[in-house]
């Protein structure tokens, strides 16, 4: 019994320490919170540099292919040979689109000092203002099933709040596949307010 103890202490140990690594020590978009309700919050979020790709087909392969060309940018196959630092979340637009867009938040370090250039035009670097935002947080893999009874959730807490939308706009994931499902975070973000250009 005490070894079993143990083993499990270790376990949790190791996995916290995934966890750690695999969220907190990442780089994320800064924003200020406006409202918290539960598992709905409001956040105005800071302008950020997004590389970003186009997909199309199947939301699980169209998004496996995405994170293979942004991940190849970001790990130095760019014209400069430059590595970019890895940030979260990564970006899925609603899939239900049959053109939807997957995209990596960038740097601010990186971006200071200039980004490298793509080597293919199925990249893309773009500035984006998302401003006010609702966002739904959720543990676990986001599937299509499960981001399907998410989004009827958010749906649900955003009346609550006098807000309503048809659809989402983004898939919030910030967790590498190998983390197991209780300690992943995810996001459904609607945007309710973009600032002014």
């Amino acid at each position: 019994m005490k070894t079993l103890s143990i083993i499990i202490g270790v376990a949790v140990l190791i996995a916290l320490a995934v966890l750690s690594r695999s969220v907190f020590g990442l780089e994320k978009p800064q924003y200020t919170l406006v409202s918290k309700t539960g598992q709905l919050e409001i956040r105005t979020y800071e302008p950020v540099m997004l590389a970003s790709t186009k997909l199309k087909g199947e939301y699980r392969e169209g998004t496996r292919n995405g994170f293979r060309i942004i991940a190849n940018y970001i790990f130095g196959g760019n014209k400069e040979a430059e590595k970019v630092a890895m940030t979260a979340p990564v970006l899925v637009e609603n899939p239900d689109d049959a053109d939807f867009t997957m995209a990596f938040v960038m740097p601010k370090e990186s971006v200071a000092k200039g980004l490298p250039t793509p080597q293919t035009d199925r990249l893309q670097i773009q500035s984006q203002n998302w401003g006010t935002v609702a966002v739904w947080s959720f543990g676990g893999w986001a599937t299509e099933e499960r981001l399907a009874k998410e989004w009827t959730k958010m749906q649900k807490a955003m009346q609550g709040q006098n807000l309503s939308a048809d659809t989402y706009d983004w898939i919030a994931q910030y967790n590498p596949p190998s983390l197991p499902p209780p300690f992943r975070h995810n996001e459904i973000w609607v945007m309710l307010e973009s600032p002014t250009p």
